[in-house]
């Protein structure tokens, strides 16, 4: 942001008044998050990397990248490292890829995704990293189809 030139007011109770006073094109509320570390063995291996900090700093990313997670953070994760010309995968747990991404935004990032070919792969869930990767668990979905019979 500082490259950007843009100011940051920190520690201030923003209220009516206050976006009155200071008239901005726009209001941005940035509440701070927490990363979602999954418990599985090797987690905290040097070859492990959090979104925030890659998206910070990518000079020691590897080329051959797999990310864990499809939400709006593992997807722009994705898309910035496939810019920059690294080889990316994109796994998650759920059935589809970006299903925690709000509804206007999903569409474009899913074409973004596809566009940069970055693979895609659901229904995995991590179950450890080692020093030659990852291992996963595939989730098998089943489905139960509820069927009205006439007496």
């Amino acid at each position: 942001m500082k490259k950007a030139g843009v100011t940051v007011l920190t520690g201030i109770t923003v209220d009516k008044d206050f976006i009155k006073m200071f008239a901005p094109d726009a209001v941005v509320v940035c509440t701070g998050s927490v990363p979602n570390i999954p418990n599985v063995p090797g987690i905290d291996s040097k070859n492990v990397k959090l979104a925030t900090n890659v998206l910070l700093d990518d000079s020691e990313v590897a080329d051959n990248v797999v990310i864990v997670g499809s939400g709006l953070v593992g997807c722009e994760t994705a898309i910035d490292l496939a810019m920059k010309g690294k080889k990316v995968e994109l796994i998650d747990m759920t059935p589809e890829i970006g299903m925690e991404i709000n509804i206007i935004t999903r569409p474009y990032m899913l074409e973004k995704i596809n566009n940069l070919g970055i693979k895609c792969k659901a229904n995995l869930k991590l179950t450890e990293v080692t020093k030659d990767g990852i291992k996963l668990l595939m989730r098998m979905v089943t489905f139960i189809a509820l069927m009205q019979v006439p007496l």
